[in-house]
């Protein structure tokens, strides 16, 4: 008769001559039951022909082929797979990752959703792990995006801002020279020290309802400061906008006040 049996864990299975007879007999006795092939593995996966012999107690011998149907119906080891953190100045690129099973040396993951992240946060990724009987596994992979975070601005050593308004602006008090403007940015607890980061500068009018272009410029590392020394000789008596654009491409702004004490100069 046929039989169907699984494999074990290691990819191994057996038979006995008892599961594939089906009431064989004889008028004198039977001597011995037999079969072609007890052992089994991956290799043998489906259907495969079994010859069972009965021989009875005169030797004589009556064979008979039937059907025995090799399952793997063991789902691939499930994998822990580590915490992935990148960094929040390139995107965090997911590769594959691999499990064992016991009739495929490698089965690798698939998953239905994205394996690229930009923006800074916490995804969770499901990976299915199948493997050539159908069976399969999921795992789930975590992945940490640090959020760059902005410590700054700050105006000289004395008057701090964290971007303001134009409405309030910081008010500096000069007659020309050098403001330095500072930002630090973190990537989680780690100062970011490299890149370019730049700056735009427009001069507003009284009610902020126009912007005219003042210059350009880029920030230079001094520390874990980045600075850009902003040359406000010859400038006009007025409310200037300074965007920065960071590492990762966002944008900051800070307003800043140029009070021109005893500067007979018109504010345009």
């Amino acid at each position: 008769k046929p039989a169907a049996i699984l494999l074990d864990a290691s990819g191994n299975a057996t038979i006995t001559a008892a599961q594939i007879n089906d009431g064989s007999s004889d008028n004198c006795g039977i001597k011995s039951i037999v079969i072609s092939k007890s052992a089994f593995n991956c290799a043998n996966l489906g259907p495969n022909s079994v010859t069972l012999t009965v021989t009875d107690t005169s030797d004589n011998v009556s064979m008979a082929v039937t059907t025995v149907t090799v399952l793997d119906c063991i789902a691939p080891v499930k994998p822990t797979l580590p915490t992935i953190t990148g960094t929040c100045l390139s995107p965090v690129v997911l590769t594959a990752p691999t499990t064992t099973d016991n009739c495929s040396a490698v089965v690798t993951g698939t998953t239905t959703g994205p394996t690229t992240f930009t923006a800074a946060g916490t995804y969770t990724v499901t990976w299915r792990f199948t493997d050539s009987s159908g069976n399969s596994v999921t795992a789930n992979q975590t992945v940490v995006v640090p959020n760059l975070t902005f410590d700054g601005f700050y105006v000289n050593s004395l008057i701090s801002c964290l971007g303001g308004s134009c409405s309030a602006p910081v008010r500096t008090q000069v007659c020309g020279g050098t403001i330095p403007v500072k930002f630090r940015v973190k990537c989680g607890n780690s100062f970011i020290t490299t890149g370019s980061p730049s700056v735009v500068i427009e001069k507003s009018n009284s009610s902020c309802t126009s912007l005219t272009p003042s210059g350009t410029g880029s920030f230079t590392r001094s520390g874990n400061d980045w600075v850009f020394n902003w040359n406000t000789s010859g400038l006009a008596r007025a409310t200037y906008k300074l965007t920065t654009t960071l590492q990762d491409g966002t944008k900051k702004i800070v307003w800043v006040k140029l009070n021109r004490t005893g500067d007979d100069r018109d504010d345009d």
